[in-house]
């Protein structure tokens, strides 16, 4: 896991209203006590400034697979400018 990662954060109302833009998925199974687990989604998703989501990744993808992906959406940018 990455040492600084880059999550959610906020309020938990916050939280939820970003939530569905991003496809997230969470829910608190209940353990009935104190120590409960998370069921949640687990997506990296790629977002550009001034839009949404353009694209998003499983767990199971490839590095290669995501470089090859971020390149190319790079690429294009720099071909627009």
């Amino acid at each position: 896991m990455h040492p600084k990662p880059i999550e959610p954060a906020g309020r938990e109302g916050q939280v939820k209203a970003v939530s569905p833009a991003c496809t997230t998925f969470g829910a608190k199974r209940d353990a009935g006590d104190e120590v409960h687990l998370m069921d949640h989604s687990t997506l990296t998703h790629r977002m550009v400034p001034g839009t949404d989501v353009v694209d998003f990744f499983r767990r199971e993808i490839t590095s290669a697979h995501m470089a090859e992906s971020v390149a190319c959406f790079v690429g294009a940018g720099k071909a627009a400018t």
